[in-house]
């Protein structure tokens, strides 16, 4: 498990792969997966209303090739959760400038003042429910 004293929280990831760490966000990579967690100050929990309104179109401005799939309220351990399922483009391929579509599920964890954004990419058409649910369902408050 990963625990970020700066973000106060505890999150079951991939064991070998790659890391990086700024303030409150971590990545964690392996090729074509990117899964990432940050904590953000929020006055209020999220809603699939505001989720819709203005989540998706920051990201729209922000992620390559973005395209909506749904938005809902789930419940996770860690409590009330939004689930947004979206599309982007990775980034070109280094060595062959080759993009890949990436299927991308952000949920969005609330408590006290802090809003936790965990966002898992895997290659589009790939069966990622499993780590998907083991990712979000680790994730805990620590503080």
């Amino acid at each position: 498990a990963y625990t970020s004293s700066a973000g106060g929280y505890s999150i079951s990831m991939p064991e070998g792969w790659a890391r990086q760490e700024s303030g409150t966000r971590v990545v964690f990579s392996d090729k074509l997966h990117l899964f990432s967690v940050d904590v953000v100050c929020a006055a209020n929990a999220p809603t699939v209303e505001r989720a819709t309104a203005s989540d998706t179109a920051a990201l729209s401005q922000s992620v390559q090739a973005f395209a909506l799939v749904d938005v809902t309220a789930i419940d996770l351990p860690a409590g009330p959760a939004i689930l947004v399922r979206y599309q982007m483009n990775s980034t070109p391929d280094d060595v062959t400038g080759k993009v890949y579509r990436l299927d991308v599920d952000r949920y969005e964890i609330y408590k006290d003042g802090r809003l936790a954004i965990i966002e898992l990419a895997v290659p589009s058409g790939s069966d990622n429910v499993d780590v998907s649910n083991q990712v979000s369902r680790s994730f805990t408050w620590t503080t």
